[in-house]
């Protein structure tokens, strides 16, 4: 005890504690301790301090989510993500940003159903290696308010998975929009999923409801708009253990955010989980991280990311058209094709049909022609697009 005053020893440790006490007492040390528990302590120790998993949800079908994918460590599951492309997974930077005993270059499995699956268990399974690592540069994992908890991984080969997530461009989210949140782990503070769980319908919440309701908790924390809550106050929330895994819209299409942090306690049924809203970095994800990025590279392997679907460069009117009429869509097709026809772009949807040939998909392309007609198009105006679709010019 050199360098400190001659002070008997059960009186120096009893200001210790008292000086302990009286900084962990203080707003500000209570909010950070409620999110470094979130964004450290839990991913080592899978305490009762959240991060996504599923809290009172209920178990998925087989192949459900195609696109969800288990970050592995030792063949352990600790985080999740989402693949928006055949071989780019969308997940939290703190699960992958080295600053705890998990690795930058996980393995990822996807096409799970239960946590352990393997080859013979699931017809969907597949497991990668990571060949780059791409975290946000401006993430901090002792601050988990200031959002940036964002990352892509880059697999070594794409995957064969029969649906992929898709990014959120144009959307706008609103209170009250319905969600869905996915992954494993916890249905409850100590009972352990071992299959894909997801959330009922939980509601999209105002930062500002959603700071109200966090400070009621933890004094001092407030949600800033790069970040997405999303309540039920049923009971039903994240939990621990899943970070990185995705809330998506009602139809479970669209990845809207990745778990960052929740409740310290699961059973807090008035205080929401915290996303990274993904409509704030869809600039960051088409450039893949781009200058505002570090990226990681594995010495294992290697490969080129191949883009999210519609990422980079926003879909030609003709390309929305072909994923309409591809995807079984008819409503969504016939209303691109009326708004083609109105706006005098009849080339767009003569574009589109071309591109239906080329795709062998004459016959669902000529069903919604002929769908656009009777809701009201013109047949005279859409004579060139059935001319395209049978091979003329």
């Amino acid at each position: 005890m050199s360098g400190f005053p001659a002070l008997p020893r059960g009186l120096f440790i009893a200001a210790l504690i008292q000086l302990a006490l009286a900084a962990a007492n203080s707003p500000e040390t209570r909010a950070a301790q409620a999110l470094s528990w979130h964004g450290r302590r839990a991913l080592q120790t899978d305490e009762v301090r959240p991060q996504a998993k599923i809290f009172g949800g209920v178990t998925t079908e087989p192949g459900e989510f195609p696109f969800f994918a288990s970050l592995r460590h030792f063949g352990n599951h600790f985080c999740g993500g989402v693949l928006v492309s055949p071989n780019l997974v969308l997940t939290a930077a703190h699960c992958v940003d080295g600053n705890r005993a998990v690795p930058r270059h996980p393995a990822v499995q996807v096409g799970l159903h239960g946590v352990n699956d393997g080859p013979v268990d699931s017809p969907y399974f597949e497991e990668f290696r990571v060949c780059r690592t791409i975290v946000h540069s401006q993430f901090d994992v002792r601050d988990l308010l200031n959002g940036y908890d964002i990352a892509l991984l880059v697999l070594d080969r794409p995957s064969t998975a029969g649906q992929l997530a898709l990014l959120p461009s144009g959307v706008e989210l609103e209170p009250g929009d319905p969600t869905v949140v996915t992954g494993f782990g916890k249905v409850g503070n100590h009972r352990v999923a071992t299959t894909l769980q997801k959330t009922e319908i939980m509601r999209v919440i105002s930062n500002e409801e959603c700071t109200d309701k966090w400070q009621a908790a933890s004094p001092g924390v407030e949600i800033k708009n790069t970040l997405l809550c999303v309540f039920a106050g049923n009971g039903t929330d994240v939990c621990q253990g899943d970070s990185g895994g995705p809330v998506l819209d009602e139809d479970a299409s669209v990845v809207l955010g990745v778990v960052s942090f929740g409740p310290p306690d699961c059973a807090l049924t008035d205080v929401p989980g915290v996303f990274t809203r993904i409509t704030e970095y869809l600039g960051w994800v088409e450039a893949l991280g781009g200058a505002d990025s570090v990226a990681y590279d594995s010495d294992e392997c290697s490969a080129e990311p191949m883009l999210p679907k519609g990422a980079v460069t926003e879909q030609s009117a003709a390309e929305e058209i072909i994923d309409a009429i591809e995807d079984g869509n008819t409503d969504l097709a016939v209303e691109l094709i009326q708004t083609a026809v109105e706006s005098g772009n009849v080339d767009t949807v003569v574009e589109a049909m071309e591109m239906a040939v080329e795709s062998g998909l004459q016959k669902e392309a000529g069903e919604a022609l002929f769908a656009a007609v009777r809701a009201g198009v013109s047949i005279i105006d859409l004579q060139p697009a059935f001319r395209a679709l049978r091979g003329r010019k």
